[in-house]
């Protein structure tokens, strides 16, 4: 089977440019609204960008979410991210996943 990855976030026009390459697109305003998309992604998705914005007014539960779904959660800079935070993050993840900076090379 193979499976979907999704966008979410609180901007239409940056989830617009995951749905031209295929992503299930989700718009929430609120944190409780977006973990309860992401616990309902369920088995059927592998990975769910979500956008630095959004990841920003829940990050205590984000960390956990991370932890306990199957999905990969991977956030996203946007134009709207004013700094390095969700770059920074994905260093991380990049590095956790095979062990070295491969992106980066820092």
């Amino acid at each position: 089977m193979i499976k979907k990855f999704a966008a979410i976030g609180n901007s239409m026009d940056t989830l617009l440019c995951f749905k031209a390459i295929g992503a299930d697109i989700f718009a929430f305003e609120t944190a409780s609204d977006i973990i309860l998309a992401l616990k309902n992604l369920g088995d059927e998705y592998a990975v769910a960008f979500i956008t630095q914005e959004t990841a920003e007014i829940m990050l205590d539960e984000l960390a956990a979410l991370r932890a306990s779904l199957s999905v990969a959660i991977v956030i996203v800079p946007t134009t709207l991210s004013s700094d390095a935070f969700s770059v920074d993050l994905l260093k991380r993840d990049i590095e956790q996943a095979i062990g070295t900076d491969a992106i980066f090379n820092k």
